[in-house]
């Protein structure tokens, strides 16, 4: 079954470029990493509780890149938005 991808707009989403463009309009980063966490956070806790370490492991594995998938998200944005050249060895956004 093929899904359609529309925007809070009713706008269709055809290219990877407006999904992450959408996705940067409806959340700061900080909101996009506060709703990543509270979406991981209670599966982290039950695994913890069932002492289930390997499912733990694997899901803090999951949400660690997750997280720097959202970071790359808003990163590339900016060098696309800024004009800057990309990022440095550490992670950070080269500029100039």
């Amino acid at each position: 079954m093929e899904t359609l991808n529309f925007n809070l707009y009713n706008e269709l989403l055809t290219t990877p470029e407006q999904v992450i463009a959408d996705f940067c309009r409806a959340y700061t980063p900080e909101e996009a990493q506060d709703k990543l966490w509270e979406w991981v956070h209670p599966m982290l806790l039950a695994c913890y509780r069932e002492q289930k370490p390997e499912r733990l492991n694997q899901l803090v594995a999951f949400y660690e890149r997750l997280e720097r998938l959202v970071f790359v998200v808003y990163a590339v944005k900016e060098i696309n938005e800024t004009g800057t050249t990309g990022f440095t060895q550490n992670g950070c956004i080269r500029r100039g």
